[in-house]
């Protein structure tokens, strides 16, 4: 006949057995094993839900469901917020030290606070939302040719600065040229030139034009704006 068995409580465990041609059960109390000469301290502690002592050279972390074994020195947290460490007092005994973390308040607007499950003190979120395009803090982009934007904080939150270029008075210039793709119109630049071998003339072009003052070299006219 199979013997199964069970516990009546933490320190009887009973079977069932056949006697005399009937099922009975048997309890008997639970054994535990003389720690003395092993323990590193004298200290014997009982943990819930189990029956027999063990040593005290751990620390059994409670946290109100089950026990956890934590090795004398090992560092761990019992929530986000709660750090601890196994450590063995002066007076030899060993037990948990626990500090809670102290949070400032997030220095943003109050709609830009935000949580997370992982982490215990909450921040400021670190991103500018502006039509439909996510930049995130220090960020810089191209409103347009002529305006660039950061994403920065301020004391109101999250927002954007934009700078826009500003454009030099071309009226009186010589020299003004065009430049493709730019913001400003016209830029007053001095043109390039130089002496035909032909002719002997000086001739001028402009940013982005191309010339050849002899047969055997090619150049370009570049923007140095």
């Amino acid at each position: 006949m199979t013997r199964d068995t069970w516990y009546k409580d933490e320190c009887t465990k009973c079977q069932c057995v056949e006697k005399e041609g009937y099922a009975t059960e048997e309890c008997g109390a639970v054994e535990c094993e003389d720690l003395s000469s092993q323990c590193l301290t004298t200290e014997q502690i009982h943990v819930p839900g189990e029956c027999c002592p063990v040593c005290l050279e751990t620390c059994h972390v409670f946290d109100g469901e089950e026990v956890t074994l934590r090795e004398l020195g090992e560092q761990f947290y019992k929530d986000k917020c709660t750090s601890c460490q196994c450590i063995q007092s002066e007076d030899g005994q060993i037990t948990e030290m626990c500090a809670v973390m102290d949070c400032a308040q997030p220095n943003c607007a109050d709609e830009d606070i935000i949580t997370s499950e992982d982490q215990c003190c909450p921040t400021c979120k670190n991103e500018c939302t502006f039509g439909g395009i996510v930049h995130e803090g220090g960020q810089s982009w191209k409103e347009d040719l002529c305006t660039t934007c950061t994403c920065v904080r301020t004391r109101e939150g999250l927002t954007k600065q934009c700078i826009a270029e500003a454009c030099e008075d071309t009226s009186e210039c010589k020299n003004a040229f065009v430049k493709p793709d730019s913001c400003c119109t016209n830029y007053c630049l001095a043109p390039c030139s130089y002496v035909d071998q032909e002719s002997g003339e000086e001739i001028t072009v402009g940013p982005g034009d191309r010339y050849s003052p002899d047969p055997c070299t090619f150049c370009t006219c570049r923007w140095n704006h």
